[in-house]
């Protein structure tokens, strides 16, 4: 049986992508991990990036001419949400403990921060190709000064 020439490309190309997908969940909880290592100092950052999210919903709220009832079933309805997804991420976490040992675990979690090292350098190389090719006012380009990160901004 011939296969075409087109598999083993996207076979190549797939596979990294594929595996990243696969194993988000986990590196998600891994950071999970990392940051109760910190303890106070976490939970107080944690605290306040709530409250200045909370804040900035009432806002958008605000601004959007939404009644406060409405807010209060908003509000609800994300907090669900998030304790639903909390649940689920714990759910997840608990299989991959009874699928993997602890030395399993720990060299997938290291190969996981070492190919998103490798991507974010490559992401890196990339923008730094297109920046000098004067594009800066298409796609890309223009991202950083959108953000209020322009060069006159950063003196």
């Amino acid at each position: 049986m011939q296969t075409s020439p087109l598999t083993p490309t996207l076979r190549r190309s797939l596979a990294p992508a594929l595996l990243a997908l696969a194993l988000m969940p986990l590196a998600l909880t891994a950071q999970a991990d990392q940051h109760g290592k910190h303890g106070g100092e976490r939970s107080n950052k944690a605290e306040q990036m709530q409250e200045r999210m909370q804040e900035r919903r009432a806002e958008l709220y605000q601004r959007a001419g939404i009644s406060e009832s409405k807010q209060a079933q908003l509000n609800k309805a994300r907090e669900q949400h998030f304790n639903a997804m909390r649940e689920v991420r714990e759910e997840h976490q608990a299989r991959i403990q009874t699928i993997l040992s602890d030395e399993e675990r720990q060299s997938l979690e290291s190969t996981m921060r070492e190919m998103r090292e490798e991507f974010h350098e490559g992401r890196g190389q990339q923008g730094q190709k297109g920046h000098g090719q004067g594009n800066q006012g298409q796609g890309h380009g223009n991202q950083s000064q959108a953000r209020g990160n322009s060069p006159q901004n950063a003196q």
